[in-house]
């Protein structure tokens, strides 16, 4: 009976901590102590109202300050959010934390080293800053969206399944350092026309492209036989670029705005100098300096831009 009686005070205790240490805000955001001695909290749910979210890197309570480093499973799940802000201090964000509501765009902070799965399906994103410190893009994370062009950056190493699935891409840029990419990654992307890869010892392809033969592959000089080999076959076009170079892939955010008229350079993380345009074969076609270049005079089809920043040369693929 003692016994029984001790136990039963154990749960009861352990049951009041636990409660204890999860709290609410006005904003009807919960948080749940991760760790007491270092003040760390995640966020494990929402019950607002707000559909434009930005998170703090603090918050008090009870005359604590605690710094908010991570974003709980399912917390923001079904919340209708149209936008999300994040600062410095999240460093990982749970699986399917943010699914299922209309995001449109995502910017995510360089302290960000995890993402859980299915932690942004079914939104409508249409453009993705990724952190730099990120290696695994893992399952379902981008699925159901409507993304037209991924620059996947450097420092990538695995890309799982159906990280891409249903989108709206006509181009994707892989990374030298990428090492894997599952199956089913880009498929139901009708539109994807061109994918450039900067790896020079390339990993064995599965099945993660539908319809190669619609789509034009891009690979450096002098590697084709390797990437054959790899079962990087059935494509449309297989295109060695000479101006493809795994030193001239910066790390920096750069995302590209395209017009019939116009190519501009509307995100970057240092000043762009100067934009040279060149064909597929290496021919210039259009320079500019600052951060625009015209190309109402070309026709369509795929170019390269090479990129001339305060932090070096960048080179990256474009459709017109």
């Amino acid at each position: 009976m003692m016994r029984n009686l001790e136990i039963l005070m154990i749960a009861l205790f352990t049951i009041g901590i636990t409660y204890a240490q999860t709290f609410d805000t006005v904003e009807g955001i919960a948080y749940t102590v991760t760790d007491s001695s270092a003040q760390t909290v995640a966020i494990t749910d929402y019950s607002g109202t707000t559909t434009d979210i930005a998170i703090s890197a603090t918050i008090e309570n009870q005359g604590i300050t605690y710094a908010v480093t991570s974003i709980g499973d399912y917390a923001f799940q079904f919340s209708n959010l149209t936008s999300v802000s994040f600062p410095n201090s999240i460093t990982s964000i749970g699986s399917s934390s943010f699914n299922s509501n209309s995001l449109t765009s995502l910017t995510l902070p360089d302290s960000v080293t995890s993402i859980g799965q299915t932690a942004f399906a079914f939104n409508a994103i249409q453009s993705i800053t990724f952190p730099s410190h990120l290696e695994i893009i893992d399952s379902y994370v981008f699925q159901d969206n409507l993304l037209t062009s991924i620059d996947i950056p450097e420092g990538i190493t695995t890309v799982k399944y159906s990280a891409f699935k249903n989108n709206k891409l006509a181009s994707v840029t892989i990374p030298s350092t990428i090492e894997r990419i599952g199956d089913l990654v880009f498929h139901n992307n009708e539109e994807l026309a061109i994918v450039t890869i900067a790896s020079l010892t390339p990993f064995a392809l599965g099945d993660a492209f539908q319809n190669k033969e619609n789509i034009d592959l891009v690979i450096p000089k002098g590697v084709s036989g390797a990437y054959e080999d790899a079962q990087w076959t059935g494509f449309k076009t297989v295109t060695e670029d000479v101006n493809l170079d795994t030193k001239m892939i910066s790390k920096e955010v750069l995302q590209l705005k395209i017009s019939n008229t116009k190519l501009s350079v509307v995100t970057s993380a240092s000043n762009v100098e100067q934009i040279s345009v060149m064909s597929v074969t290496g021919q210039s076609v259009a320079d500019g300096l600052g951060s625009s270049v015209k190309i109402s005079h070309l026709p369509s089809g795929i170019y390269i831009a090479l990129l001339k920043t305060t932090n070096g040369i960048v080179s990256r693929k474009f459709i017109k």
